[in-house]
C-alpha cells in the first residue's frame, strides 16, 4: 500500500480494466478504500517515451514528472490516469497532444480524467 503523502504511481484493477493513480495531487483520504497493487516500474522504455512527450511539447519541460506519469501508464498498458492536475495533464489541449504523441510512438494512450469524471461513469 502507498503511504499518505508519498509521491508514486500505483494502480488497481476494476473488472477487466486497470486504473492508474498518481498520488501527487490526490488526497489520501479519497483513496483509502482503493486496493493498491505493487508500484509500476519506471524503466528505460518509460523514460524514453517521457522524453518524447516533452520534446514534442505534450507536457512542458518544467514538469518532467508529468510526462513520466503518462509514459509509465502507457508503457504498462494502463487504461486510465486519474488526476486533479488540470494545468499540465487533464485539459483538452494536453490530452489531444499527448494522445497523438503516445500513439505515434506505438502505445495506446490512457484516458486522462479526474476522479469525479471516473465516478460519473459508474452512475
Amino acid at each position: 500500500m502507498v503511504a499518505p503523502g508519498r509521491r508514486g504511481i500505483s494502480y488497481w484493477k476494476k473488472g477487466k480494466g486497470k486504473v492508474i493513480y498518481f498520488l501527487k495531487n490526490v488526497p489520501f483520504s479519497m483513496l483509502k478504500n482503493v486496493p493498491f497493487s505493487p508500484m509500476l516500474d519506471i524503466d528505460d522504455e518509460a523514460r524514453s517515451l517521457a522524453e518524447r512527450i516533452i520534446l514534442l511539447k505534450g507536457v512542458p519541460a518544467e514538469y518532467p514528472e508529468d510526462a513520466l506519469h503518462i509514459a509509465v501508464a502507457a508503457v504498462n498498458g494502463m487504461e486510465i490516469i486519474i488526476t486533479w492536475n488540470f494545468a499540465h495533464l487533464n485539459n483538452p489541449f494536453t490530452r489531444k497532444t499527448v494522445r497523438e504523441i503516445v500513439e505515434g510512438e506505438g502505445y495506446q494512450c490512457p484516458e486522462i480524467c479526474s476522479p469525479e469524471e471516473l465516478l460519473e461513469v459508474d452512475k
